[in-house]
């Protein structure tokens, strides 16, 4: 992947399974966006995407998004359960 990754959430545009994961899982959208603006970057099986991920001191588990950088879409929102 040869193009920067935008740290920006308002460049991202979720899809419909994003946003239903979201809410099933009961994830403000609002602490998705800090995730991809502040949360730790690491790779995806899929070479189009990234995981942003960061903890918060109010949850307790880690927000984890799934981002195709390349198409400007959050493909999931999970919590992350090591």
């Amino acid at each position: 992947m040869s193009h920067e990754i935008s740290r920006d959430p308002s460049d991202y545009r979720p899809r419909d399974h994003a946003l239903q994961r979201a809410k099933y899982r009961g994830i403000d959208l609002k602490l998705v966006g800090e995730t991809i603006e502040t949360g730790d970057v690491y790779p995806s099986p899929d070479p189009t995407c990234k995981v942003f991920k960061r903890d918060f001191v109010h949850t307790d588990h880690p927000i984890r998004v799934v981002a195709n950088v390349e198409l400007n879409r959050i493909v999931t929102v999970a919590w992350e359960y090591e």
